[in-house]
């Protein structure tokens, strides 16, 4: 059953132009001075990322990220980036659980559609095995490193 799943799949479904587009952006792949970056791995399809992520109190002053990844990954960190910076953690905590229903589900809150905007460059991810890993790989080390550096980081 899962054999004919993965083969009836139209591969460009998934690989949009919006999504290849998005994967080639440039301007959050970058380290951010005097901030230690926390390692994200998804040894399936090979994805290592550095995050770097600079609080303000408790609002997102700057988030980038640098290193190999697939091009779904890059997509999905340039989107986040662009959704989480300035932000406040409660907020964050908050849209990074929505993108996870919505990669894994196809479901949105209606009032996060604004937020989420072009959400639907993502909406074929999850009809390829294992590629929803690859698009939930930003989001979910952003939340490791909030959820493990609740104090340290404000």
């Amino acid at each position: 059953m899962l054999f004919k799943k993965l083969h009836s799949v139209n591969i460009w479904d998934v690989y949009n132009d919006e999504l290849i587009k998005s994967s080639k952006i440039q301007d959050n792949y970058h380290t951010i001075k005097n901030v230690h970056p926390i390692k994200g791995k998804y040894p399936n399809c090979g994805d290592e990322m550095d995050v770097f992520l600079e609080l303000d109190n408790d609002t997102i002053k700057d988030i980038s990220f640098k290193g190999e990844l697939c091009m779904i990954s890059k997509a999905s960190a340039n989107y986040m980036i662009d959704i989480l910076k300035g932000k406040k953690i409660k907020q964050v905590m908050e849209l990074i659980d929505e993108f996870n229903d919505f990669i894994n589900h196809n479901e949105i809150k209606k009032e996060h559609l604004s937020i989420f905007k072009n959400i639907s460059i993502f909406e074929k991810v999850n009809k390829l095995y294992g590629r929803t890993n690859c698009a939930l790989l930003p989001w979910n080390t952003v939340k490791f490193i909030l959820d493990h550096n609740k104090g340290s980081l404000l």
